[in-house]
């Protein structure tokens, strides 16, 4: 029997036949309350009418929207704190972007020395080769005048 009623077969039968489903509840109290409120706003409404008060219409319609006022303080306070992470996710994108350019800036100018460096170190060396050029010249010129000194 235990078989039978647990296989798969079984248990979707049981769910096709007898599915039961419970989508909400509403307590006595919940609907009461409700009923309450329901009726003092259509009295609040019918003095506002006979008066033309809209303050006393606006006062109804706060009166039917107060469980919402904790839905909405809740939003406001989310859209605080978005506001205030939107914020300081700007300042630091702010921050990174002047860091970024100062780096940048940094590397320009490092690439420029080096240039510079670059040159200054081709015109010293053609300047040494230049130097041990006329200090070879003059070793053999000096060599020819000791040959010729001491032929004379």
């Amino acid at each position: 029997t235990i078989k039978i009623l647990t296989e798969d077969d079984a248990r979707d039968l049981f769910v096709k036949r007898f599915s039961l489903l419970q989508t909400g509840s509403v307590s006595s109290t919940d609907a009461a309350r409700n009923k309450a409120v329901d009726r003092a706003m259509q009295q609040i409404l019918k003095v506002a009418r006979k008066q033309h008060n809209w303050v006393f219409a606006t006062l109804a319609v706060k009166v039917r929207l107060d469980p919402f006022t904790r839905v909405k303080e809740a939003m406001d306070k989310m859209h605080a704190e978005l506001a205030k992470q939107q914020k300081e996710e700007y300042a630091k994108w702010e921050l990174c972007k002047k860091e970024i350019d100062k780096t940048e800036d940094d590397i320009k100018v490092s690439e420029n020395t080096k240039e510079d460096l670059d040159e200054k170190h081709l015109q010293l060396s053609n300047k040494i080769d230049q130097l041990n050029k006329e200090i070879a010249e003059l070793k053999k010129e000096e060599e020819d005048l000791m040959v010729s000194l001491k032929q004379a």
